[in-house]
């Protein structure tokens, strides 16, 4: 991209990061489905390597955008935080989030992701929103 006279910037980044964010959602209800189709109640893991992949390449686009010196948003913070928590990587998802927060550019948003990468822990599994029997 640079080769073409074209420099990143904050809309080129958290576009990028957005579509990681989306195809990690994507890749754990692949996996929520394949757990809900087990009848011998073992369970597969969202732990997988395109998960790990995912993460570490919207970890490595947020510093390689600050190393830019490229101001990351609420946009680009609730990106990354999606994607950790899509791929399970709670406690990462929430230090990012705490980061966001003392840099004062948590939002709606933000607050939205954050909750999700909690949530997508729990929901998977069945966890607080198993039906009961």
């Amino acid at each position: 991209m640079r080769e073409e006279g074209i420099q990143p910037n904050l809309v080129i980044y958290n576009t990028a990061i957005s579509a990681i964010a989306k195809s990690s959602r994507l890749n754990m209800q692949r996996v929520t489905k394949y757990q809900s189709k087990m009848k011998s109640g073992a369970h597969a893991t969202s732990s997988t390597s395109d998960d790990q992949r995912m993460s570490v390449r919207a970890l490595s686009l947020l510093e390689k955008m600050k190393s830019d010196n490229i101001d990351p948003d609420a946009w680009t913070y609730s990106g990354v935080i999606s994607t950790l928590g899509s791929c399970g990587e709670v406690q990462d998802a929430l230090t990012l989030f705490e980061e966001m927060r003392a840099a004062k550019k948590a939002n709606k948003i933000s607050y939205t992701a954050a909750i999700g990468a909690f949530i997508s822990v729990v929901l998977p599994t069945g966890g607080l929103f198993k039906k009961q029997m």
